[in-house]
């Protein structure tokens, strides 16, 4: 008697991983080259124009799903920007205009990301106080739509307050000396905790002792010390309140990263840490009865956050990211982080592995635009390989000999 144990490898169900491995394939081929290399082994070479903007057209604009977002965001972060600058513009200005541009996709893209999570709140009729409704609008950026909620409720000073989100700073102290004074004068405990969140967030208080904005930290925490801004909001909501609010409109992705990871990291204010997208829900535990997980498989950030860390720290390397429980409840599903892998290291050359060799050979971009010298990797060999396995056990045979061709080395 043979008793055969199969490892379940996905998360969802094998048909439809089949159907995304072959699409996203199919779309990998057609910019790839295939060709003898010096020893006339078949080798795929991908060509630069495999970015994430070309995933992206993979993906239906209404398509809120973790995976679409993925990609939306590299494109954010990574893929070329056009400027639209004239050639004799100082490094200085085209390099503070980049630093801007960079920003505004990244609120964008989140901006576009917590819209459910912000519409799902509201339908659920979450308070009878207006200043909730207009507290949960500005989680998700919607400045507009919490100032309309405000005349709503017959509140027109706040809106014309909530109008001015993210001012200067002029006007975030001016707000900070009112919580101040409502303290002074002990009327705070007569303000509903949703109105005084609303004017923290409009003076720049987003539950840490550091940030930008009028005065010291401290002194911006004492003005409002019983009201955690973040509390119950999902780590990309509380990121975003650093964005949007905590840091001034000219600081860096570098500067607002670092504001959440202080926030968070504090363990002080109820910040959600970085929780993988699949940990949020209800399903999460019944995924993860499929697998004998260590303990430390909760420790795993989201791959959207890697994805920001990624940007905001040069020093960071692929191997910070490329770990599937950051995709996904399954240890050993490596779909998404080959993608990703072929894209950012082999295509856009923004970020790679840390044991990637040196050849010593130097790249000459006007000989070939679509090739590059590169020294070798393991870490990559084994994701590719770890991959072809994946697709072999699906029964997609081609697919994962396609993949193997991408092993570096003619050895390999």
């Amino acid at each position: 008697m043979i008793t055969i144990t199969r490892v379940p490898i996905f998360a969802s169900e094998p048909e439809e991983e089949s159907e995304w491995a072959s699409k996203l394939l199919s779309h990998h081929l057609t910019h790839t080259y295939i060709e003898p290399d010096d020893e006339e082994v078949p080798s795929a070479n991908p060509s630069l124009t495999l970015s994430f903007s070309s995933f992206c057209s993979l993906y239906s604009l209404n398509d809120k799903t973790f995976e679409a977002s993925l990609f939306r965001l590299g494109n954010a972060l990574f893929d070329d920007l056009d400027l639209r600058l004239a050639d004799t513009v100082e490094d200085d200005i085209r390099n503070r205009v980049h630093t801007l541009r960079r920003r505004d996709e990244l609120s964008r893209w989140l901006r576009n990301v917590v819209s459910p999570t912000v519409e799902a709140e509201l339908r659920e009729g979450i308070s009878s106080d207006s200043s909730t409704e207009v507290f949960t609008w500005l989680t998700g950026n919607e400045v507009d739509k919490a100032a309309a909620a405000a005349i709503s409720a017959g509140n027109v000073k706040l809106a014309t307050l909530v109008a001015q989100a993210g001012g200067d700073d002029d006007f975030r102290a001016d707000i900070l000396f009112q919580l101040k004074l409502w303290k002074e004068q002990r009327i705070d405990a007569h303000i509903s905790e949703p109105t005084r969140k609303v004017y923290a967030l409009l003076a720049g208080v987003i539950d840490t002792l550091e940030g930008s904005g009028p005065g010291q930290g401290g002194a911006r925490i004492e003005a409002c010390p019983d009201v955690h801004v973040s509390a119950d909001l999902d780590w990309k909501r509380a990121f975003g309140l650093h964005l949007w609010f905590g840091q001034p409109i000219d600081s860096s992705i570098a500067d607002v990263f670092d504001s959440y990871e202080a926030a968070w990291t504090e363990a002080k204010y109820s910040v959600a840490p970085p929780l993988p997208w699949y940990s949020e829900n209800a399903t999460s535990t019944e995924l993860k009865k499929k697998w004998n997980l260590p303990s430390t498989a909760d420790h795993h950030p989201d791959a959207l956050h890697s994805m920001i860390r990624l940007f905001a720290d040069p020093s960071s390397s692929l191997s910070t990211l490329l770990t599937p429980l950051s995709f996904t409840a399954s240890p050993v599903e490596y779909r998404l982080c080959w993608h990703l892998y072929i894209i950012m290291s082999r295509c856009l050359r923004v970020r790679d592995f840390s044991d990637r060799g040196d050849t010593g050979l130097h790249f000459d971009p006007e000989e070939n635009e679509d090739h590059h010298l590169e020294g070798h990797s393991p870490s990559a060999d084994l994701l590719t390989n770890s991959y072809a396995l994946q697709l072999e056990q699906l029964g997609m045979i081609q697919e994962a000999a396609f993949v193997l061709l991408h092993i570096e080395g003619s050895l390999g």
